[in-house]
């Protein structure tokens, strides 16, 4: 069973290391501007918050859920394909709104599958997430080779299609399950924040996804500045990734060692250190040192979160729970820091604010804040965020 998961997964995120280093590339190769690029873009954001719940729903209730997981991996290829062919802003939004309406929504089936199929062996679940990240990495590697030889961006789609019908095919090979959703799922899921240590766990992670975004939506500017060339963004996210692999592979250990709460504060501080330094000392060379970072932010905050709120959620409900924190996290967070941001960008800084304060952020007088001090402001709310788990958040016994 574990071979066909971790192949599953191989080829899964493969799909995302197609798209997520290339996307912004193939959109400005179709002519478009920066401005009709984030049109385009927002609507992954748009969709993250009203989509993983619905089909997480769906998902539970079936006890043999690889016929909706097939056709939401079809629906996706089906976007894939409409991205590929369109070269108007109109068709583009249109086939982004298919394509995010299904793909939105397939990494917390990916790990909702996974958790009900390993059910109380949860130990097993990084083994099997790690092989998602060496998909994600040898796509992107992939492609940074392809385009070296064709310098056409949109060659990305077109690996996406085919590794899209290598994953439909697997999908029909994983295990089915032996139990479904008997109650509500969106109800029970929801009953869950009635319980206050989960409430602040969900709280930070919507607060600390917000400020994420800032990485994913002003990194690769970032590094454009620094004089970058937009090609090779990929590849520097790919040496991210690999340490990624590492602290996936470790997370037990590190779990047994501190506990989940020192785990999930670890990863957040590493978000802090990250974000502080790349805004404070800008530089080609520290930025991608500092992708090293990406291994506990990713490797012990996400997947820890990951298994979380998996263990604090009824076993039929594997993928509605996974599916409420993508909202939160990736959905909402990723919005609202998107708001918030990029308001700051544009707006002079509050009178209230202290003078010196306003100098740490680079926030002038009469002026929007700096791109440096978007990620010093980041990290020093994702500080504020860490401060208070350390304060008040406990690991209860869960279900």
């Amino acid at each position: 069973m574990t071979r066909k998961f971790k192949t599953f997964y191989f080829f899964s995120f493969a799909t995302v290391g197609c798209f997520t280093p290339y996307f912004s590339l193939v959109l400005a190769d179709k002519g478009l501007n920066d401005k009709q690029i984030g049109y385009v873009s927002s609507v992954r954001g748009i969709m993250l918050m009203l989509v993983p719940l619905f089909w997480g729903w769906l998902f539970d209730r079936r006890r043999d859920p690889r016929r909706i997981l097939g056709a939401i991996l079809f629906g996706s290829a089906l976007g894939t394909a409409l991205l590929w062919f369109s070269a108007t802003l109109g068709a583009l939004l249109l086939s982004s709104v298919v394509y995010c309406f299904f793909s939105t929504a397939l990494q917390p089936l990916w790990d909702g599958y996974a958790f009900r199929a390993l059910g109380d062996k949860t130990h097993l679940y990084s083994g099997l997430r790690v092989w998602g990240s060496v998909g994600f990495v040898a796509a992107t590697l992939a492609l940074w080779i392809m385009l070296r030889f064709v310098d056409r961006p949109d060659v990305s789609l077109e690996l996406m299609l085919l590794v899209y019908g290598a994953t439909i095919a697997l999908c029909f090979g994983l295990p089915p399950l032996e139990t479904r959703s008997s109650i509500r799922p969106v109800w029970h899921v929801l009953a869950a924040l009635r319980n206050p240590h989960f409430a602040l766990f969900m709280a930070v992670t919507l607060i600390t996804g917000a400020c994420r975004a800032v990485h994913y939506t002003y990194t690769p500017r970032y590094f454009q500045a620094l004089g970058l060339h937009p090609k090779w963004q990929g590849v520097v996210m790919s040496f991210g990734v690999l340490f990624e692999i590492l602290f996936i592979l470790k997370i037990n250990n590190v779990l047994k060692a501190v506990g989940m709460k020192w785990l999930l504060v670890l990863g957040m501080m590493s978000w802090v250190v990250r974000l502080m330094l790349q805004g404070l000392f800008p530089s080609l060379l520290l930025g991608i040192l500092l992708q090293s970072l990406h291994g506990p932010g990713f490797g012990l905050l996400m997947v820890g979160s990951n298994i979380y709120v998996n263990d604090h959620m009824p076993g039929e409900l594997r993928a509605s729970a996974q599916a409420l924190l993508t909202m939160a996290g990736f959905g909402f967070g990723t919005f609202l820091g998107n708001v918030f941001f990029g308001w700051a960008r544009e707006q002079a800084a509050p009178s209230w604010l202290p003078e010196s304060m306003m100098t740490a952020f680079g926030w002038a007088h009469g002026q929007g804040l700096s791109l440096n001090g978007t990620f010093i402001l980041a990290g020093a709310i994702i500080l504020f965020c860490t401060l208070t788990m350390i304060a008040f958040f406990k690991v209860d016994s869960g279900k």
